[in-house]
């Protein structure tokens, strides 16, 4: 069986190779964490320099949220692919 840091790490991976496959970048860092059932990943610098500035001139009433709508064809064939790669890290 897998150490919970064997399993965030191969997660993590994932992750990344997922990003520079499925978006044409990686992230510049990529932390998964697994709190009992539910697995947290936080992904640094995915965003462009064209969505970095559209970030920061958003008005603050509408959140610093990226743009909606861009990745919409690619968000949707996310979650097969994701949860294909996480059940593929055997952890139980």
């Amino acid at each position: 069986m897998k150490t919970q840091g064997e399993i965030e790490s191969a997660i993590s991976e994932g992750m990344s190779r997922f990003e520079l496959e499925y978006m044409g970048r990686g992230p510049k860092d990529v932390k998964a964490h697994l709190i009992d059932d539910l697995i947290v990943v936080r992904l640094k610098g995915v965003l462009t320099a064209a969505e970095q500035h559209l970030v920061k001139t958003l008005p603050t009433e509408k959140g610093k949220r990226p743009p909606q709508g861009g990745t919409e064809p690619l968000d949707r064939d996310r979650p097969p692919t994701m949860e294909a790669m996480v059940q593929g890290v055997h952890w139980r």
